[in-house]
């Protein structure tokens, strides 16, 4: 993984912590300097490629990273309330 890759990786899962949904190519690309969309999309791929981020074919918004998904956190709740 490059260092770019690394950074993106790292924005996707602060931009879930704060707003629980996936960030926009725009906010990506503002957050990392960049000013075309383009190339944040070609770099996304390569991390979907490569296993580190999950998105969901034409849907805005659904990028998410495979080593910390928001959702663990719920997972153990879940299993928690099951067993009351």
């Amino acid at each position: 993984m490059t260092n770019k890759q690394l950074k993106l990786l790292e924005a996707i899962e602060a931009y879930w912590e704060e707003f629980n949904c996936g960030p926009s190519l725009d906010a990506l690309a503002y957050t990392l300097g960049i000013s075309s969309k383009s190339t944040v999309h070609a770099m996304l791929k390569r991390l979907e490629d490569n296993g580190w981020v999950t998105m969901q074919p034409n849907k805005w918004r659904t990028v998410m990273s495979t080593r910390k998904s928001p959702f663990k956190k719920f997972d153990s709740g879940i299993d928690e309330q099951v067993k009351m």
